[in-house]
């Protein structure tokens, strides 16, 4: 264990500098939306959304496009959130959004506090290493605004299931933090013949047009916001 580590930390040394001091001056932003708009003609495919309401993190992140490899071990693929920036340099989490722990043993990456990249090199990516300081690495990446799901994230949607003749299946799913809550999930079908109104949840649509490949409709009232 000790003598890999020590190895671990030799290769990392090599080309390396200090690096610079990471700025923690970056914060996220919270997102709801409601959408489509009300009294917006929309047509949707089966299997699509009709509406949705949700509520997640957007945040500015470094995107790994393929692995980066580090050591013995690599940076995976994925998403790296901002913790903030200077004039020159962006610094990013050392944990893609994916990851919640990475393997210890003779992983160089536990003792990464950052990663740095140069604003006019978004191609190379700078580990801050604890012990060893920076070391820069060519990446396939890009950075750009993603959205995140975290312990506040939250999903509301209908969906079109099709027709027979003029009843429309609708689904209701709704997900909290990323996943599914399958006791809140349904199906109901409504009969056009009735009413072109359909309700549910406090949401309520005109169906214009529906067939077993679209739906043509306008939102009447969204779902509605609850604190």
């Amino acid at each position: 264990m000790k003598v890999i580590s020590l190895f671990l930390t030799v290769i990392v040394a090599g080309c390396a500098s200090s690096g610079p001091a990471v700025v923690y001056n970056y914060s996220s932003e919270v997102v709801e939306a409601n959408l489509p708009n009300v009294g917006e003609l929309v047509t949707r495919n089966v299997g699509d959304s009709i509406l949705v309401r949700e509520k997640y993190t957007s945040a500015v992140a470094l995107r790994l496009k393929t692995p980066v490899p580090y050591g013995l071990h690599f940076f995976p693929a994925g998403n790296y959130k901002m913790l903030g920036s200077n004039e020159t340099t962006s610094f990013f989490a050392p944990l893609s959004d994916d990851e919640k722990s990475i393997s210890l043993q003779g992983n160089a990456r536990q003792y990464v506090t950052a990663i740095a990249v140069k604003k006019s090199n978004v191609n190379t990516i700078c580990p801050i290493h604890l012990v060893s300081g920076m070391q820069c690495i060519d990446a396939f990446a890009s950075i750009e605004k993603q959205k995140f799901i975290d312990q506040n994230s939250y999903e509301q949607t209908l969906i079109y299931n099709g027709n027979s003749g003029s009843k429309i299946n609708i689904g209701y799913r709704e997900f909290s933090e990323g996943l599914a809550r399958p006791a809140f999930n349904n199906n109901v079908e409504y009969d056009l013949e009735k009413s072109k109104i359909i309700s549910y949840k406090g949401a309520q649509i005109e169906v214009v047009e529906a067939n077993n490949n679209t739906i043509t409709f306008k939102i009447l009232k969204k779902f509605p916001t609850v604190n």
